[in-house]
């Protein structure tokens, strides 16, 4: 059978202060009853967000849905076969090009979604939800206990690795949390959709005492904090030096609490995994995570993403 991987990323999600309880089966139904029409879609930077309901869910049963991050006509990709010149795919000028990312929200504060290839974040949940269900909300990442717990007990950081893809969306996200890392964010300013930034920040490598040597100003609870918007980044490594002198290296994607699958892709074809398996897949992971004690051991990070623009 013909199938595919995804990550399933659990998170704890929270409402948001000044605002009514966050209502999934409220928000859920509101956009059930939205038009179907092309004022529908939400747009965020180069792409576009929209959201699809599988089951509304109730008290014991979890919201089920499609997160899809859209592309219109006017940015459709190029295609080109062998012996061929590039050309625009086809398509009608009211389609769009979609990546999807299932969804499952609880009632009693987790979610997950499933994630793979260019699959959408849960920023655009949150905003789709504010301005299109009138509901707030904020999702916060979960690490293994054991992640955190070893960041903590760091003498100091050594180096940090980031990749980011620039988009008007990131900036958005990053800017209000710069703190230490400003003259990075500035690099990002006024550049184009599409550049990627690849920045190392690290003590030298070389001469005496160059294992002992740590980022004076960089501390732990930087690192911790910039956790917070660690879906904005398309690499994020962090190495430093423990308690006991060993110079240690944690990758914060990979290390998020997840568990990957392997699921049938759609019957249609393309890069997405079937609604059902996929859905099923999400509440098996989050029974694993349960048993296995993993869930409720989680490190909660600060909110990825808030309903500031709920506001707007």
């Amino acid at each position: 059978m013909d199938e595919l991987e995804r990550r399933l990323t659990f998170f704890r999600w929270h409402s948001v202060d000044g605002f009514d309880p966050f209502d999934r089966i409220a928000a859920a139904t509101a956009i059930q009853q939205l038009p179907d029409d092309a004022e529908r879609k939400l747009q965020r930077g180069e792409f576009a967000a929209d959201v699809l309901i599988q089951d509304v869910g109730g008290p014991k049963g979890p919201t089920l849905l499609s997160l899809l991050r859209l592309r219109d006509f006017e940015n459709r990709p190029w295609l080109r076969g062998p012996g061929e010149l590039p050309s625009p795919a086809t398509m009608r000028p009211d389609q769009d090009m979609i990546d999807f990312a299932q969804v499952a929200i609880w009632e009693d504060g987790y979610a997950a979604l499933a994630q793979g290839g260019h699959a959408p974040p849960p920023s655009g949940l949150v905003e789709f939800f504010a301005r299109r269900a009138d509901q707030a909300v904020q999702f916060s990442a979960l690490y293994e206990r054991d992640v955190v717990q070893r960041l903590r007990n760091w003498r100091g950081i050594r180096s940090l690795n980031l990749v980011i893809q620039n988009s008007r969306t990131v900036q958005d996200q990053i800017n209000v949390r710069k703190g230490p890392f400003t003259g990075l964010w500035d690099q990002l300013q006024g550049q184009p959709d599409g550049v990627i930034l690849r920045q190392e920040i690290a003590v030298s490598k070389r001469g005496k005492g160059a294992r002992s040597r740590m980022l004076s100003d960089l501390t732990i609870d930087d690192v911790v904090q910039l956790a917070e918007v660690v879906e904005s980044f398309d690499a994020f490594g962090v190495s430093g030096i423990s308690a006991t002198g060993r110079i240690e290296h944690i990758d914060l994607i990979s290390q998020r609490l997840q568990v990957t699958r392997t699921m049938p892709r759609a019957a249609q074809g393309g890069h997405r995994t079937d609604d059902g398996a996929t859905f099923r897949a999400l509440l098996a992971a989050r029974q694993e995570l349960e048993q296995d004690g993993r869930l409720a051991a989680a490190a909660e990070a600060l909110p990825l993403a808030s309903a500031d623009q709920h506001t707007q």
